[in-house]
This record gives structure tokens, sequence and C-alpha cells, in this order.
């Protein structure tokens, strides 16, 4: 990793970015979103594809905008003005965009300059990760900014689109999956991974997320799984440690009652399509079914069946019809269909658990 970096134009003679004669190289990437940016094509972190209009011949072409690049091939092509740098006391700048979005490729571009004996700069608005250990891996077009990484503890993963706001602390192992996204002053412990198009805030350990499920607010989320299409409201918490330190019980539906788990840290399991209101509390292993919608205060009951509708001490039956509504709303905001298969399946959930809301009710 940082082999390989993304650029958008290498400019030489330059005399206006450091000291001398300097070849500047111009990485992609930038989070910073100025108005008045010198380089806009600088902003994307990919390769751009942008239609162009030529105003003398009134014509429409396509126009790329960056390319990719390995350490060893910027080096032959600034190295061969040294001449000029060591006549100038000049060298190479390193600009952008913000070229510390492409850390590694940059540390790794530096240390070659210095072994050839290049004075370097870089050009840079101070708005950085910190990196801690090396098993960090960020696919090009996500975006990081002002975070910082540690993976000492085990890899970290940010994959394709996804966004890690700044403020954020992340300690590995984690993976963050596509188009995902870790809001500002997030604090993640591994091992944690967060699936698609889901939006994570707060704090989280040891968890998983499932795609399209959000925990977008402030709140602890520990030991704990989430179903697909889940929301946290803002400020929900679940315990995941009991105050005796015992073996926590969890619902056991071949059994159909509570067995020990094996497990002394266990928060929450929660179904698809499920939901909870802001301030929502979660007790010690908590199992929630499919396509629940609950809220109010205190503690909710460990175990809240599928299709339950309600607060602590007050649940009733949420209406088929109107939870698939309400799926059918919620994946339209992702360009999804709840499909006639899923709808089926669905079904089949909430009729064989009729029996279940009919105890716990």
């Amino acid at each position: 990793m940082g082999n390989k970096g993304t650029i958008f134009d290498i400019k030489k003679y330059a005399i206006h970015d450091g000291p001398g004669i300097r070849t500047t190289v111009f990485l992609k990437g930038c989070t910073m979103g100025c108005q008045w940016c010198h380089n806009p094509e600088s902003k994307n972190f990919g390769i751009e594809n942008i239609l162009v209009k030529d105003r003398v011949n009134k014509i429409t072409k396509h126009e790329s905008f960056g390319y990719e690049i390995t350490v060893e091939e910027v080096l032959q092509i600034v190295t061969k003005d040294k001449i000029f740098y060591d006549e100038s006391g000049g060298g190479v700048t390193f600009s952008g965009g913000e070229p510390l979005v492409q850390i590694k490729f940059l540390l790794n571009l530096l240390q070659e300059c210095k072994k050839s004996h290049l004075h370097t700069t870089v050009d840079t608005s101070g708005e950085a990760n910190k990196f801690i250990g090396k098993d960090i891996y960020i696919h090009k077009s996500a975006k990081v900014n002002g975070a910082i990484f540690n993976s000492s503890s085990g890899p970290i993963v940010i994959d394709e689109g996804a966004e890690v706001m700044e403020g954020s602390i992340l300690r590995g192992p984690i993976y963050i999956g596509k188009n995902a996204g870790v809001k500002m002053g997030a604090k993640i412990y591994g091992p944690t991974s967060i699936g698609t198009f889901s939006k994570v805030g707060g704090e989280v350990n040891n968890s998983v997320i499932n795609g399209f499920s959000n925990k977008g607010h402030d709140g602890f989320l520990g030991n704990s799984v989430l179903g697909f299409w889940c929301n946290l409201g803002a400020d929900t918490n679940t315990s995941n440690l009991k105050n005796d330190y015992s073996i926590v019980k969890l619902w056991n539906y071949q059994k159909e009652s509570f067995v020990r788990s094996g497990l002394q840290f266990l928060g929450l399991v929660m179904g698809d399509h499920s939901k909870c209101g802001i301030n929502t509390m979660f007790n010690t292993g908590t199992v929630v079914g499919v396509s629940c919608n609950v809220y109010g205060s205190g503690f909710q009951p460990n175990m809240i069946p599928s299709f339950s509708w309600g607060k602590p001490g007050s649940f009733a039956t949420y209406q088929f019809e109107k939870a698939m509504r309400v799926a059918q709303l919620v994946m339209e905001r992702r360009d999804k269909n709840l499909h006639g298969t899923e709808e089926m399946l669905m079904k089949e959930v909430f009729e064989k658990t009729e029996s279940l809301r009919n105890k716990f009710h």
C-alpha cells in the first residue's frame, strides 16, 4: 500500500511553490470544500471523466482529470531536472488538493526524494489524519479527514465510497463498508463491522452493524448485532455487562426460554427493519425481533417479539400491512424496493411469532 497514488498534474519550472526552481506534483483529493478553490479539479479523489465544451470549435468532448502513478514513475520525472534544483536551491513540492489525504503515497514519495537528495516541500492546509500502525487500507474513493486510525490491535479497512468524518477515532480491527459513514467525533473499537450505507456515530464496541442500518447519534452500542434496515434513535444506549459480572442469559427461540449464553459481555441483538426512539435503553442480553418499533423511558424488556410496537409495559402488535408500508418507504430512500419474496418471508415471521406476542404483550 502507498506505492501508487492519484495525481492530476506535474508542473515543471515552478517558481512560486517553494525556494528556487521546482517541480510541483499535484495530488488528487481534498475534503476542505473551499468556495474559492485554486484547483477545483483536485477535489474528488478518483479519476474523473468530464464533458468539456470547446468554445472555439463548439464541440463537447470527454476529458479525464487525474491518473494513477507509482512512486517510481514520479521519481523518474522529477529527477530529470535535478541540475536545475541544485543550481537554484530548488526541489520538489507536493501540492493538491490536500496531499495529506494520500498520506502513505506522500510519505513514500518524500522518502524516495530524500534518498535522491532532493529538497522537498509539502503545500498543505494541515487538515490531515493520524495513522498508528501499518494495517490501514483506505479505498481511493473513500473520504477521511482529521481522524485517528489505530491498527496496532487489528487492521482497519475503509471501503469504496465510505466517509470517516473529522474527530473520529477508530481502533482496529474494523471494517467500514461501501458508502458507509462514520459521523463526527465517533469512537469505534474493534472488532467491529459496519455494513453498506450504514451511518454510525457515538461509541461502538465489538459490534456488527449490517447494511442500511443507522446508529447516527451519540449513545453506546457494545457487543451487539444489528440486522439490516435498523435505526437507533439519538442517545440510545445498550448495557453489555451485568452489575454482578455474571454470564448473560439470552432468549432461545427453540427452547422458548432464556438460556445462559456463555458470554460475560453481550448487548443487543436486533432483527431486520426494527427501530427504536430517542433515549431508548436496552438491558444486557436483549433480543428485539424483526420489524419492531420500540420507544419509552426505562429499560426495555429483554425479549421483544417480532412485529411489536410500544414501550415497556405497553406493547401491541405492529400490523403487518403498516409494517410493510414503512419498510417500503425506508428502502425507497436508498433506491431499493421491498420485493415479493422478502414480503413473503416477513409474512411467515409475522405468523410464526404470534404466540410470542401473545405471551409477552
